[in-house]
């Protein structure tokens, strides 16, 4: 390992240098800590248990956590969300963190889905238009006008017009027009022919004219001869509102195309977490440093007070004529109302960017906060638009199940998540892309998870161009001795301080941290610029990769890519990340704006992307055929002009992959973030002007290949060994259960030779779930391979902790000594199952799934008194979880030190 480099005197500097990549990789900065989402489950919080999950979180290096409300089926708890008691909570929380040096992120409202609350008024809150449509003969009296188009208003509804035109001859129109309006288009493929949205082809008589709309009123008379359309168009509050939110958070989705109405939003909950804190503009000393908005689940929004001033000052013309669109009719003729509805769409998605995104960055920025935005979702928005308000973009993926062949196949298609939220920051130059990480259905979660099933899946985030880890999810533990206790309902990984590993997890978090320092460090390097559509309900970011393995590239929004600057025939917008080839849209017509820009850009020296691809630059990287569905990479530049690239392995075996870079005539280093070692690479060939190097990888393995100009690393020596002697039995192992509202029960056997625990005669040993300590006579200095391990392993020798062994190959130098010992944890699977074998100690509600309630599992229907009393379970059971996942004839998980264990000694030549 490199000494960092000596600093310089900061008393004598105004501003200290920037840190050198061995600086940040031997002492990580805090930004680069992984961080959680804490959700606290339905009032369930104590502040006792807020002291020890941060303490918890602070021990094993996480940065920070993001404070949730949320319900997902949890027994109400005593302490309501937005009552004085939640807000002595969050100011607990807010004093903890940051005497641990912690930082915390607030969730914007209760739940997660998206900004509500019980202060929105109806009036405040989103609005969708609605329409009702009748029929009148010519030459008769209009008796009234048509009904109010929406039978619930939630408390607001106006007009926006009531109109007439001749029935068109042929009744065409657009079917479901807000869906065809505002859905997004997303690649689906199928056996047969299949258009998300509907072309409309009307006939002769199928149109309405423009210049036949008439606004009427009551006791209008229809003109004689033909019959009438009438139409009454106004808008409503559409009833959303935020969720999952506990009873007391839950309320109206705010406006989100006004900005009055969400800041007052900010005001109410955030605004009132800030001013308890004593935090005011420019002066925030807190530990509350960051706003969250998650994903985009609920309606449309489709109108707001004043829209059709809006969209006169924005587009030049008055929308009235064309309202029959609204209501699925074509007006004029088919390109006139496409044309409409996309000035529309683009008004509605300027408006959700600015007003709902730009807010509450605005209000983020003056409190000092960072703004946390998952930019995606089934909302009436340009992703990249709305996302580019972010301070932190933030992406999301979900852990699959342990069986997969690599990790280059998307989770639910879910991969992009990343993909669309990366751009944001490298086209505006911010270093950090968040990620909700490890999201997973039950069946992918349960507490049958750890560190090494999720490497690959958090490797291959980091190739697509994460860079900070925020866990999916920690469910606050109110309670000081149940477990596993807290859960999320039934989705998430299980993250929280009582799981069996959790003290041993802190190897796996400092792996991440190593990763992360490195990956926001320096600029992210792609080589194409993609501006995909004018569209803001169409931009592509669901498309197949455009470019294949060996390219990386990024996609810009129109705003952006009206803003784009060219230096030395390079696109970027100031701080952002520079490319050398751009591309735009092949199969629509260009704005004017559009258009003049990217000439512009010819002009200044710009080069565009060809069709074929023919003027691509060489791969940036490069691997065999074989291999390239096998591995994932990425590429930062940083400050003194290295090029360090990420690579990972998606496979749980041994590999030796030959990669070819765009590199020549650097040194060659390996930066493994694991042990935090830095070597010079060994297998190293200039061909054709590449560089080709060999990585030798681990079962899912990762290193970061770093081209320097000149290197003080060495290649490392290499160690002769002896012939691998065997460590036989017996071993003495002492399990230590941990027990709900109890003392750890504690036994101690012999065992003759290594076994499975789970085929043991035992049942206490069969469904042991925790740590379990191995020990027998020190078999010598030297390489010990402990072989199969289920799942982590610490090993001692005389009581000095030598490694923690998280991942294969479980391997590490012992040194001489008299005592051998290794500390095993499993996971909480096995004792949940064997739980399930003795009588129930509380209810729970039907299953969440019926017909998979194997794996959805179901929620206690009320936390039982014997646990918030402080009792042991009546039944004998162990553990109590707030989700019953488990049934009694679940399989259990291989657990325990499986071996074959193994000394090899070093041989002196």
């Amino acid at each position: 390992m490199l000494a960092p480099a000596a600093g310089a005197d900061t008393a004598a500097a105004a501003k200290p240098p920037a840190a050198s990549a061995e600086e940040i990789f031997v002492r990580p900065p805090a930004a680069a800590k992984p961080q959680t989402w804490w959700h606290w489950m339905n009032g369930n919080v104590t502040k006792e248990g807020v002291t020890a999950d941060l303490e918890a979180m602070a021990r094993i290096g996480l940065g920070g956590a993001h404070i949730f409300d949320a319900g997902c089926g949890i027994p109400a708890g005593p302490v309501a969300f937005n009552t004085p008691a939640w807000y002595e909570m969050l100011l607990h929380a807010c004093r903890e963190a940051k005497r641990l040096g912690l930082v915390l992120t607030l969730s914007n409202c209760s739940g997660w889905s998206s900004s509500g609350g019980p202060w929105v008024k109806p009036a405040e809150a989103m609005k969708s238009v609605y329409v009702t449509t009748t029929n009148l003969q010519g030459g008769a009296k209009l008796a009234g006008l048509p009904a109010k188009p929406v039978s619930d208003d939630h408390g607001f509804y106006e007009d926006i017009a009531t109109i007439a035109f001749p029935t068109p001859a042929d009744d065409v129109k657009i079917p479901n027009w807000k869906d065809q309006t505002f859905q997004r288009r997303v690649p689906i493929k199928v056996s047969t022919p299949l258009y998300r949205h509907d072309r409309t082809e009307p006939g002769p008589g199928g149109t309405v004219k423009r210049g036949d709309i008439i606004a009427v009123t009551n006791g209008w008379t229809a003109p004689p001869g033909k019959d009438w359309t009438i139409l009454r168009i106004g808008y409503a509050c559409n009833g959303q509102r935020n969720h999952p939110a506990s009873f007391n958070g839950c309320g109206l989705e705010v406006d989100k195309l006004a900005a009055a109405p969400v800041a007052r939003h900010f005001d109410a909950y955030a605004g009132k977490l800030l001013a308890l804190l004593g935090v005011t503009p420019g002066h925030n000393e807190s530990a509350f440093k960051g706003l969250l908005v998650d994903s985009y689940e609920t309606d449309c929004q489709t109108w707001t007070q004043g829209f059709a001033e809006i969209f006169a000052a924005r587009k030049g013309y008055d929308l009235s004529p064309f309202l029959p669109a609204l209501a699925g009719y074509v007006v004029d003729d088919l390109p006139a109302t496409e044309a409409f509805l996309r000035d529309y769409r683009r008004v509605v998605a300027d408006l959700f960017a600015e007003n709902y995104a730009g807010t509450l960055r605005k209000k983020c920025d003056e409190y000092g906060l960072d703004f946390y935005l998952e930019a995606y979702g089934n909302g009436p928005f340009e992703f990249l638009q709305y996302g580019s308000r972010a301070t932190i973009p933030m992406g999301e993926f979900w852990f699959e199940t342990d069986d997969y062949p690599d990790t280059r196949r998307p989770v639910w298609g879910w991969w992009f998540l990343n993909g669309m939220c990366a751009p944001i920051a490298h086209v505006h130059g911010r270093k950090i892309v968040a990620a909700e990480s490890f999201s997973a259905t039950p069946q992918n979660s349960r507490w049958k998870k750890g560190p090494f099933e999720w490497k690959a899946t958090g490797d291959k985030a980091f190739s697509d161009g994460v860079t900070r880890i925020v866990y999916h999810r920690y469910a606050h533990q109110p309670w000081m001795n149940v477990w596993p206790g807290m859960t999320m309902g039934e989705f998430g990984s299980n993250f929280e301080r009582t799981l069996t590993w959790w003290e041993q997890g802190a190897p796996w978090i400092l792996y991440q941290t190593r990763c992360q320092a490195l990956l926001q460090h320096g600029e992210y390097v792609a080589d194409v610029l993609f501006f995909r559509t004018e569209d803001p309900l169409d931009d592509g970011m669901f498309q197949d990769d455009p470019l294949g393995f060996g390219w990386k590239h990024d996609t810009i929004c129109r705003e952006d890519f009206l803003k784009l600057q060219v230096e030395d025939g390079k696109v970027f917008l100031p701080g952002g990340t520079r490319y050398s080839r751009f591309s735009l849209p092949g199969d629509a017509p260009l704005s004017r704006e559009v258009a003049e820009k990217a000439g512009q850009i010819r002009r200044l020296g710009g080069v565009e992307l060809r069709a074929d691809k023919s003027n691509l630059p060489s791969p940036d990287v490069d691997v065999p055929v074989e291999y390239r569905s096998r591995v994932s990479w990425t590429h930062r530049r940083w400050p003194d002009g290295s090029d360090a690239y990420f690579v990972a392995s998606g496979r749980r075996e041994e590999m030796n992959v030959e990669f070819s870079f765009r590199q020549r005539g650097k040194a060659v280093e390996f930066w493994h973030p694991d042990t935090g070692e830095i070597t010079r690479a060994a297998n190293v060939r200039e061909e054709g002007g590449r560089t080709i190097v060999g990585v030798p990888f681990d079962p899912c393995g990762s290193v970061f290949v770093v081209f320097r100009e000149e290197s003080t690393a060495t290649v490392p020596a290499e160690t002769h060994w002896n012939a691998a002697q065997t460590v036989d039995g017996p071993w003495h192992v002492t399990f230590e259960q941990k027990v709900t509202n109890g003392e750890p029960e504690i036994r101690t056997v012999e065992m003759p030779a290594l076994a499975d625990w789970t085929a043991s005669d035992d049942s206490f040993i069969k469904y042991f779930s925790g740590t379990a300590t191995y020990r027998r006579a020190h078999p010598g200095a030297g390489l010990l391979d402990l072989g199969e391990v289920k799942n982590i392993a610490e090993v001692f020798v005389d009581g000095r902790k030598i490694a923690t062994l998280w991942k294969p190959p479980f391997q590490c130098e012992i040194p001489a000594g008299r005592e051998l010992s290794v500390r095993v944890s499993n996971y909480w699977a096995n004792r949940l199952i064997g739980d399930e074998q003795l009588p129930a100690d509380c209810d729970y509600e039907p299953p969440a799934r019926p017909g998979a309630e194997n794996w959805s599992g179901q929620a206690v229907k009320s936390v039982p008194a014997w646990v918030s009393e402080g009792r042991r379970s009546p039944a004998g059971r162990y553990t109590f979880a707030t989700w019953r996942h488990f049934r009694k004839g679940d399989k259990l998980l291989p657990s325990g030190l499986l071996g074959p264990v193994r000394i090899q000694s070093k041989r002196i030549d």
